[in-house]
């Protein structure tokens, strides 16, 4: 493995540090110094979980229910600072192994326990609003200490990542207070590589249960709560067709020898294949949480400018636009395959191009299955299975709706059928078939394709035209 691929994997937390000597001394007392008191919560915890299962009413105005708050949040991540959580070898005196409880995975599953996380339609009840407002207020207080990249000295990068993780998680909550602690990352070109993972990740937890009819959950104010989530889109859809901002910090200066250049202010005249790597992983995660919206066009009623249309940018990775470079994997196009499935179609959404386009993208990721049976460059069943309730529940969405005329549901639903007999089944029961054998049929969605080609000039939204999809050739 060359060693940029190794630093991106360690950089992201894929490897946890292990114990060493580090100039003479071992990375747990290099940590110690950034290490913050996380003392046990006692009656705090027990109180939580009743606030959180509304057994007990939380006064917000009441210093002693937030104090409750306050003591959890600082307990559950400031416990990411200490050694014993992050290093994968005990100290060489102490050769005991580490117990369960003292493992990151569990920090993670304990935060897990105390969240409340919205559905899918994002509804929730009054009190659970006020819980998730006030621990989510908590929680990041206590994460912007550790991952503030303001500060002139970050602690290291096994803190952070750490960090970072509990940060993803926490968003699943969408809490208002971490909106703005993951936009500024993800703005700050001082961010660094893997906190800049983990804010993706974020935006995925903060988008996935969220309700575009309860905007003002993030803001009383109209505009700047439009703001806030037009200023996140907009950063998601810049890292897909624009690339991460972090490339400019990491790339390799050709000449005879290979050189790590780290000058932000630097452009990279072309990529490594090793940065290939890193720009779709980025890329990838981006995706993810752009495919979590529902909604076609978002913002735009306060202030036309914060008006943004984030299932155009996924129909653009699932055509495999040519302007943006590197070319899509397969699992991108998947995954914006499977966004564009949820989107709610609005009035000016021309149907029958974005069935089109769920099509194309089909099409192209299942090509290197229906060439080789035994292709591997993806997880095929965890994709099959994954496209396949997509597009189940496209088609039962598509049903229950008005805007949608009953010649382009019979579209849709041909377009589902043929998707599943051709290409989902024969890879979950890849020996169902006739003699024992289901083979890939990427022929089934050729012909719909034909018969259902767009008929709107590749336009995707009727009322502005500047939303044209480029489709590669394929």
């Amino acid at each position: 493995m060359s060693t940029l691929r190794l630093g991106w994997i360690l950089a992201l937390g894929l490897c946890v540090a292990t114990v060493e000597r580090v100039e003479g001394q071992t990375i747990v007392k290099q940590l110690e110094p950034f290490r913050k008191t996380a003392n046990e919560p006692g009656n705090a915890r027990t109180t939580l979980v009743e606030f959180r299962d509304g057994k007990q009413t939380f006064n917000k105005a009441n210093p002693i229910d937030q104090a409750v708050f306050a003591q959890m949040g600082q307990y559950l991540v400031n416990r990411v600072t200490h050694h014993e959580f992050h290093a994968t070898t005990p100290e060489p005196a102490d050769l005991k192994p580490r117990p369960v409880d003292r493992t990151m995975t569990e920090l993670v599953n304990e935060m897990h326990k105390f969240l409340i996380i919205p559905p899918a339609d994002g509804k929730i009840s009054l009190a659970q609003e006020e819980y998730i407002r006030a621990f989510g207020a908590a929680l990041n207080k206590s994460l912007a200490d550790i991952i503030g990249v303001e500060k002139a000295k970050l602690p290291p990068a096994i803190i952070r990542v750490n960090a970072g993780r509990l940060l993803a998680v926490a968003c699943e909550s969408g809490a208002p207070a971490h909106w703005p602690t993951v936009i500024a990352l993800l703005k700050n070109p001082e961010t660094p590589p893997e906190l800049f993972f983990y804010a993706l990740k974020a935006s995925e937890g903060l988008l996935g249960g969220f309700d575009v009819s309860r905007l003002s959950r993030l803001d009383p104010n109209p505009e700047a709560a439009e703001g806030l989530l037009a200023d996140l889109v907009r950063i998601l859809e810049n890292t897909i067709v624009k690339g991460p901002p972090i490339l400019g910090k990491l790339y390799i200066e050709s000449g005879s020898t290979a050189t790590l250049v780290t000058d932000p202010k630097s452009a990279p005249t072309g990529l490594h294949p090793e940065q290939i790597v890193a720009v779709q992983l980025y890329r990838l995660q981006a995706i993810r949480a752009l495919a979590r919206l529902r909604n076609d066009i978002i913002g735009g009623k306060v202030k036309p400018a914060l008006e943004v249309r984030p299932v155009y940018t996924l129909a653009r990775v699932a055509i495999g636009d040519p302007a943006i470079t590197p070319a899509f994997s397969k699992r991108e196009i998947a995954e914006a395959v499977i966004g564009m499935t949820r989107v709610n179609p609005g009035a000016n959404l021309n149907i029958d191009e974005l069935a089109y386009a769920v099509s194309f993208g089909t099409r192209v990721v299942f090509a290197a299955k229906a060439a080789n049976a035994d292709d591997t460059s993806i997880a095929w069943k965890g994709y099959s299975g994954r496209m396949n309730a997509a597009f189940q529940d496209w088609q039962a969405n598509c049903a229950k709706n008005t805007r949608i005329s009953p010649k382009q549901k019979d579209s849709i639903n041909s377009l589902v059928k043929k998707a599943a007999d051709g290409l989902f089944t024969p890879v979950l029961n890849p020996t169902a078939g006739t003699g024992g054998t289901n083979l890939v049929k990427l022929e089934l969605i050729t012909d719909w394709q034909r018969d259902n080609g767009p008929i709107n000039d590749r336009q995707l939204f009727s009322d502005v035209k500047t939303y044209k999809l480029a489709y590669s050739i394929k």
